[in-house]
């Protein structure tokens, strides 16, 4: 990251944070003169351990009042209520947060996220280091989601409707099943359309092939081309050959943009 990018990100985590520069350069140990710079790109950015602790203190800032915090994986990762970057969660860490997003309310064991993360070959260390990533997902993500220590070392996201992009596409989806075994067609398509909306692209770009190609990430790839042959079918059946086709044409493998919550600017995942 060059001194503007990084000046710029933290800005704007201080500032969501709600955190004056007084403020996160007394909890943080360095000057508010050298904080100030930082932001302004005037110097180089600070030594690790400096910006280790800044972020230590952003971390664990609460997130504002009604500032629900929000997990998309239907396309490159994101986390949206608390504005932050994805660049300063250490890859694995990042990772973590996709696998168990991907599985939401299930348990995640920790071979299966070892595989994940590490492959065939894991450090020795792999345990200790897969506590200090669940511990930095769970400061990003704040009180307001849980990743909770389950089993023998595995973890579950406990997540809701409406703050994870899978929830919603799965529960459009079914909404549309219903709707169409109760003859309702047209109520069937726009729910199909709504549900294909939740998806920004391909799960996951930018992590290595051990996450985009997890049997979870699979399997959700194969419910959305699943939805969208239902989609097409109930348009042609109603009439609506041309949004069928334009729709089609921006999905792999039949033939999309989104315009779910979670259609912002994705963050890289580091």
């Amino acid at each position: 990251m060059d001194d503007g990018q990084f000046g710029r990100s933290l800005r704007m985590q201080r500032e969501t944070a709600g955190l004056t520069q007084r403020e996160l350069a007394v909890r943080a140990g360095v000057s508010v003169r050298s904080l100030r710079y930082w932001e302004n790109g005037k110097v180089s950015t600070p030594r690790m351990a400096s910006r280790q602790q800044i972020q230590r203190v952003l971390d664990g800032a609460p997130p504002r009042a009604g500032d629900r915090v929000q997990i998309g994986v239907l396309g490159p990762l994101v986390v949206l209520g608390r504005t932050r970057e994805l660049g300063f969660l250490r890859p694995k860490a990042a990772a973590l947060l996709a696998v168990v997003a991907l599985q939401p309310n299930l348990e995640v064991g920790r071979d299966e996220i070892t595989q994940v993360l590490w492959g065939d070959e894991p450090p020795n260390s792999s345990r200790r280091l897969l506590r200090g990533h669940a511990d930095a997902v769970r400061r990003m993500l704040g009180p307001t989601l849980s990743l909770l220590a389950v089993g023998k070392g595995g973890y579950l996201l406990k997540v809701e409707r409406g703050q994870l992009d899978v929830l919603e596409f799965r529960a459009l989806a079914g909404r549309a099943t219903a709707a169409q075994s109760m003859g309702d067609l047209v109520r069937a398509y726009d729910l199909c359309a709504s549900s294909l909306d939740c998806w920004r692209g391909t799960p996951l770009v930018g992590f290595d092939q051990r996450l985009r190609h997890h049997p979870a990430a699979v399997a959700l790839t194969e419910q959305r081309l699943a939805v969208a042959r239902e989609y097409a079918d109930l348009g042609r059946r109603i009439g609506r050959d041309a949004e069928v086709d334009a729709r089609l044409r921006l999905i792999p493998d039949t033939g999309a943009g989104s315009r779910c919550w979670a259609g912002t600017a994705p963050t890289r995942p580091a």
